[in-house]
């Protein structure tokens, strides 16, 4: 006679080894709750046809054993994913500060913001790729290094949105700051100051957006009168770029008054 161990069983020794616990599923929901898996499958997904009191019931038996909805498999099963892709590089400052308002702005929809950060080994076109599989019903690009035909043929496959970076590529959403006047605003302002030496720190050689407020900059310091003052000095969007950018301005003969 053979005698079963129980589930939860350890052999002797493993006293140290923590038995991994397994995902909670709809039948186990089903089980505690003594109803059918097509009725805690309504239930939990908010779907109508099941008692409000069986649906309470239902809840409390997920929240009791700790269910948690796997969202992609759900979604798999849905036309509508409610998904967002928000594609930003993750050393850069200003693109992650942009979350918290993406975050507050999909909710008010009823939307849900799925990041995916490039890095130095993982770039925004395997971020792109990853948010079309995690079936995201829009992307949004920030200071976007892709090509405008490469996003001409991503927007044919989802809403596009590109972020801080002007494109005239066909079906391309734009939001973008007004650089020119920005940077117009600036250098009036320290040239009102005093200042004759203003020079500009650019976002690097790399950055798809450098080069047109690089001219918007030097447009303002000939409007200004300053161009024969004005200097560009080789940044970047990461903090240590920055440091490098400030030990080349220190180095500038003569050194500047501002910067910008």
């Amino acid at each position: 006679m053979h005698a079963t161990a129980p589930d939860d069983a350890r052999v002797p020794g493993d006293a140290e080894r923590p038995v991994p616990r397994r995902r909670v599923t709809i039948r186990d929901v089903a089980r505690a709750s003594f109803t059918s898996v097509a009725t805690v499958s309504v239930a939990l997904s908010g779907g109508a046809g099941v008692a409000a009191e069986t649906r309470a019931h239902v809840q409390e038996m997920a929240d009791r054993l700790g269910w948690r909805p796997n969202r992609y498999a759900s979604n798999l099963r849905k036309t509508d994913s409610r998904l967002i892709g928000f594609v930003c590089e993750v050393e850069q400052v200003f693109q992650m500060g942009l979350v918290d308002s993406l975050y507050v702005a999909a909710q008010r929809k009823g939307l849900e913001l799925v990041l995916a950060g490039a890095t130095a080994h993982h770039d925004e076109r395997t971020c792109v790729d990853e948010s079309l599989r995690a079936r995201c019903q829009a992307i949004i690009l920030t200071g976007s290094g892709l090509t405008e035909a490469e996003m001409s043929e991503l927007a044919g496959a989802v809403p596009l949105v590109s972020l801080c970076r002007l494109v005239h590529a066909p079906g391309v959403n734009v939001v973008v700051s007004d650089d020119r006047m920005g940077l117009g605003q600036a250098v009036d302002h320290l040239s009102q100051l005093g200042h004759r030496r203003i020079y500009y720190a650019d976002g690097g050689p790399a950055y798809p957006l450098a080069a047109s407020r690089s001219n918007a900059y030097l447009s303002a310091m000939d409007a200004c009168g300053l161009g024969d003052n004005a200097r560009v000095i080789e940044g970047g969007n990461t903090a240590a770029d920055g440091v490098r950018a400030a030990g080349r301005v220190l180095d500038c003969k003569p050194l500047p008054t501002a910067v910008i």
